[in-house]
């Protein structure tokens, strides 16, 4: 049984060798692409976060006299409006990008100031802008007023805060980026495993060469014992890829620091690493079971192609920030895992909740391989040939 199952490995293992897709799909694209896209995408957003502080924008204001000291800010252009003109003409038409009326003192004192913008994505980083521009015109106001007065601005601002953060840096790099790590390492575990298992199951039973295997003395379960680890080496494969890119982006010096990843032990990544084996077992399971139970490439690329939906829109919970890692979606399959990820890069996760995790995902994965076992031998030739 055990030559079988070998054998059926090292046939996978050289066919795979000489299939330009699958190592481009297993190994190039976690290896560069994926890192590629993530630097330059980071790249992008800090460049234009960087042109958006410094780029020129233009405030119309009306119902003030003075704005000192905020007219002297640089790359801010005031110009007095009037009172009447319409602002939705002068933001769309115009070129203004905020327009800040200011109304009539009150018998308080206080004044209400009306900011208009156009609700996109630069409109949005304008008014941020001209937020801060306000508030400084504000305590340049407040510091006036305190002075006719014979009054320090202490009076009114008697607490000087001095913040201190006393998250080790495993955990606040955890917090940032363990959701989104913890997306991509599971995700990439399963495109890893889809296309081999589609093409070593359904596929091969529609070129006919199933038939020829199972037509020698080996058994059906020493042959598919084989391809299950041959896709499971496939996932795994593409899981190292994957680290193996976020590795190269943070020699290379991307955007991502290197103290990001800090803080991480031995145990919490072989830890994570042996999760990462059973998460890849199971989607190995699910595919190739799901596969070889299919009457035609088409039909396994279908279900595969609804389990990958299923599984993305599933792991996007694990990237929204400040989510617990506790409580019923421990218990959801495959999210468990990737919260578990998260956990262990914060540092954050429990014995028990790892065990938990890990055995639901083995056992999840028994169950599937024991339950296509059982629809296999009930019926071997409708569920083998084509």
């Amino acid at each position: 049984m055990l030559d079988v199952l070998l054998a059926t490995l090292k046939k996978e293992v050289r066919e795979a060798l000489r299939d330009k897709r699958t190592l481009f799909l297993t190994i190039l694209m976690p290896l560069v692409f994926y890192p590629a896209m993530i630097a330059l995408t980071g790249w992008m957003t800090v460049q234009q976060q960087a042109s958006e502080k410094t780029r020129v924008i233009t405030v119309g204001f009306s119902g003030i006299t003075s704005l000192t000291p905020v007219d002297q800010t640089e790359n801010v252009l005031w110009i007095n409006v009037s009172k009447e003109a319409d602002p939705s003409v002068l933001l769309s038409k115009e070129g203004y990008d905020v327009i800040a009326n200011f109304l009539p003192e009150a018998d308080d004192g206080r004044s209400t100031v009306k900011l208009h913008y156009l609700g996109t994505a630069a409109g949005e980083a304008t008014l941020s802008r001209v937020r801060i521009l306000i508030r400084d015109l504000e305590d340049h106001i407040v510091e006036q007023r305190l002075e006719k007065k014979g009054l320090d601005k202490s009076y009114i601002d008697p607490f000087e805060l001095e913040v201190t953060d006393h998250a080790t840096t495993r955990i606040s790099a955890g917090s940032k980026f363990g959701g989104i790590g913890a997306y991509f390492l599971v995700f990439l575990a399963f495109t890893g495993c889809m296309a081999v298992a589609v093409d070593t199951a359904a596929g091969e039973k529609e070129r006919g060469t199933l038939e020829a295997i199972l037509a020698t003395p080996a058994r059906f379960l020493s042959v598919a014992g084989g391809k299950l680890i041959y896709v499971s080496c496939m996932g795994m494969l593409s899981v190292l890829a994957t680290i193996g890119g976020i590795g190269l982006l943070i020699v290379l010096g991307s955007y991502v620091a290197t103290g990001e990843v800090g803080g991480l032990t031995w145990p919490s990544v072989f830890a994570a690493m042996f999760l990462m084996v059973l998460v890849v077992l199971l989607f190995a399971s699910l595919l190739y079971g799901s596969s070889i139970l299919s009457r035609s490439t088409k039909e396994a690329h279908l279900k595969a192609a609804l389990m990958m939906l299923v599984t993305a829109m599933v792991l996007i919970y694990c990237t929204l920030p400040g989510v617990p890692t506790e409580g019923t979606m421990m218990y959801v399959p495959v999210l468990n895992v990737a919260l578990a990820l998260r956990a262990i890069w914060e540092g954050l996760l429990t014995p028990t909740q790892y065990l938990g995790v890990a055995g639901m995902t083995l056992g999840l994965a028994v169950m599937i391989l024991l339950s296509v076992s059982w629809l296999v031998r009930r019926n071997p030739e409708k569920a083998l040939l084509k």
